[in-house]
């Protein structure tokens, strides 16, 4: 299914702008864990199953022979790699790097300690956590827990906790590596002010009055609904029979615009 409506799109986008003069990257926000970790769904952000993400680039002009890259990138280098596959310059004070001459020439590409964040502490006081990954290795800093080290290379399902194993050299020198990394890159008190701060903000700006949900929820078009996002499209859980009665007057004018 997902195939066919990647192909709807791209058949689109080559009747306006040509098969040579089209460059394709497929991402995504998130994967999906099925049981791993006893988690379902996504929302952790620590293992691979949620952290590993389709990328995939074809070129505007596709290459003769295209190939799979094993070290690990990161959703910020997208930007810069598609202002490199256009010929324009990347600001230098742009998060990522641009990663078109690896695919374009097949450069090689250096390792570089790859993270990912969650920084809320939504189970609980102190799980903030920094997840990274680097070569064989996968490190995660909490703000107040017991960090956890993997060789993922070894041990896919990062089922061995290291720090509490004997270690080899390099397991060592990895640890010493990622564990002082984390030490520079994060800081969880200022992360906890800069969320404090932005979500005080848009807590106000976007009040809503839902009853009990999911916390994801979505406003069908025309009617105006509003539901709970988690739930099958085709038997929805109905929060709302009207958007206006939860985020006011403004939303009900949209729902209104969109049915005329």
């Amino acid at each position: 299914y997902m195939d066919a409506q990647i192909d709807r799109i791209v058949k689109l986008a080559e009747a306006k702008a040509g098969a040579e003069g089209l460059a394709v990257i497929l991402v995504a926000d998130h994967g999906e864990s099925f049981g791993e970790h006893n988690e379902h769904a996504h929302g952790m952000f620590t293992f691979d199953p949620t952290m590993r993400i389709p990328f995939i680039v074809r070129p505007a002009k596709p290459l003769a022979k295209g190939r799979v890259v094993e070290t690990a990138v990161s959703n910020v280098d997208v930007t810069p790699t598609t202002l490199g596959l256009l010929g324009m310059p990347v600001p230098f004070d742009m998060d990522g790097i641009d990663l078109s001459d690896t695919i374009k020439t097949h450069a090689p590409l250096e390792d570089r300690p790859i993270y990912s964040d969650n920084l809320m502490p939504r189970w609980g006081q102190g799980t903030e956590f920094r997840s990274i990954r680097w070569k064989d290795y996968k490190y995660i800093r909490f703000r107040n827990a017991p960090p956890l080290f993997f060789n993922v290379k070894n041990d896919p399902g990062e089922q061995h906790n290291l720090i509490e194993m004997e270690k080899s050299e390099d397991d060592v020198e990895a640890l010493s590596f990622l564990s002082k990394y984390a030490d520079e890159s994060i800081d969880f008190n200022d992360a906890e002010q800069d969320r404090l701060v932005r979500d005080g903000q848009l807590k106000d700006m976007y009040a809503h009055h839902a009853p009990e949900s999911t916390g994801n929820l979505y406003s069908m078009p025309h009617t105006g609904k509003i539901i709970n996002a988690e739930d099958t499209l085709y038997h929805p859980t109905v929060i709302s029979e009207d958007g206006e009665d939860i985020f006011g007057p403004a939303k009900g004018d949209q729902n209104k615009h969109a049915t005329k």
